[in-house]
């Protein structure tokens, strides 16, 4: 059975530019305490992501506050990852060379003191010995290599698929072909067949 709906609005009709998408965020009582040019850098991954995609919500207040709702979850972790990509990018090869460095104390205890090692100072320490580990340059390299995570984004975005609606629509109101001319469609005043799970 193929039953045909009104679409809601999309995310760039609701968030046409970074002004309303900041207005929208700082309003919010989900909002996160970040700058202006962060908000306006995740507005323009959101929108390259979602630009037509169609919100599941009606309500444009739903629309809000499902979208804040996601950003104000799951976008820390996000900010926090990148911080460290970006610490792990910009290290030099000297500092990824760098190993742990190794200490070994040896001390004599008098027989008349007691000391335990787990809880105190070890004030009887008579000789230390330390070793430090460097790595060479391809295995600084290859260090830095494996630490480099990406797809951080794209991770993001695949948590707010869920607030736009996965529809199968012909190929023809898709392109909307006029004489061989491909135009854009109108959707907001285009109605799309929607084939539901389990109908034929």
């Amino acid at each position: 059975m193929i039953k045909r709906v009104k679409l809601n609005s999309t995310f760039y009709q609701r968030y046409p530019d970074k002004d309303t998408f900041v207005a929208m965020f700082s309003a919010s009582p989900m909002a996160l305490q970040i700058a202006t040019g962060e908000i306006e850098a995740l507005y323009i991954k959101m929108v390259a992501e979602f630009m037509h995609s169609t919100f599941t919500f009606i309500d444009p207040l739903q629309q809000d506050l499902q979208t804040m709702r996601r950003i104000s979850e799951y976008y820390p972790n996000l900010a926090k990852r990148l911080a460290i990509q970006d610490r792990i990018l910009t290290m030099s090869i000297d500092d990824i060379s760098k190993g742990g460095i190794a200490v070994r104390s040896e001390m004599v205890q008098p027989d008349t003191d007691t000391v335990d090692p787990a809880s105190a100072d070890l004030p009887f320490v008579s000789s230390k010995a330390l070793s430090a580990n460097t790595l060479s340059e391809i295995q600084a390299l290859q260090r830095q290599y494996t630490m480099i995570v990406d797809g951080l984004w794209q991770d993001f975005l695949n948590k707010c698929k869920d607030l736009f609606i996965m529809f199968v629509i012909g190929t023809d109101q898709l392109l909307g072909m006029d004489d061989e001319v491909w135009n854009e469609p109108d959707f907001m005043n285009t109605t799309l067949n929607i084939n539901k799970r389990g109908d034929r």
